[in-house]
């Protein structure tokens, strides 16, 4: 039987030493990954909530538009019959303050703009009328203007995340929010983005939203500030 040269068993040694390497390379970047993917994700989920807040302020602006052409009052959650289409969603009334050329061709036509889409929702519900952003029930609740009639608006509720069943963007208490009351879409999954009367947006977890909305400022049912 033929012995290995010195020459022929350092290369076998070499070789070894070669896929030795390449297993703690290996090991090292599957360490690595475990580390960065969590915070990549974080990173990714964070984004997705600046997002959300980009398109809530965008939505602010437009219902201080259609306030300024209408006396200060915000848009009615769902208008029965006085549209040219029956049951415009308050999203419809904002579209044109958003994009000047959109036409809204039916009930629920905003969901076409990007900017009524909350970027934290799943895909699959992003063109949903109740998936992604609702108006607070209690803005008409009286026959005055919002924004004259709204004493501390930087504490009352206007627009919020939104994921319920039903087809009414609209939110009368909590449990519309989210149909989940311990995971939400952003703080890690703690809390939900909202737009106040004075038009600032701002995140809170849900914890801290009032589950009545009797007398509640936040929500402003039998309030009549």
């Amino acid at each position: 039987m033929r012995t290995p040269s010195g020459t022929e068993k350092r290369s076998m040694n070499a070789r070894k030493f070669t896929i030795l390497e390449l297993l703690i390379v290996i090991g090292i970047i599957a360490i690595l990954a475990g580390v960065l993917l969590p915070a990549l994700n974080s990173a990714r989920r964070k984004a997705k909530d600046m997002s959300c807040v980009s398109n809530m302020k965008q939505i602010g602006i437009a219902l201080n538009g259609y306030a300024d052409d209408w006396a200060s009052y915000t848009p009615l959650a769902e208008d029965g019959g006085n549209s040219p289409t029956p049951y415009y969603k308050w999203q419809d009334k904002l579209a044109n303050y958003i994009a000047a050329d959109f036409r809204v061709r039916w009930n629920g036509d905003y969901v076409r703009l990007a900017v009524f889409r909350c970027p934290s929702q799943i895909p699959e519900a992003q063109r949903l009328f109740a998936k992604n952003y609702g108006m607070n029930g209690y803005l008409r609740q009286i026959p005055k203007a919002f924004f004259l009639r709204v004493k501390r608006p930087s504490e009352r509720m206007m627009v919020s995340d939104i994921d319920r069943t039903g087809n009414m963007p609209v939110i009368y208490e909590k449990v519309n929010i989210t149909a989940d009351l311990i995971t939400q879409r952003h703080l890690d999954g703690l809390g939900v983005n909202l737009i106040y009367g004075d038009l600032h947006v701002a995140s809170l977890r849900m914890s801290r939203i009032p589950a009545s909305a009797s007398f509640q400022y936040f929500w402003g049912q039998n309030i009549s500030d």
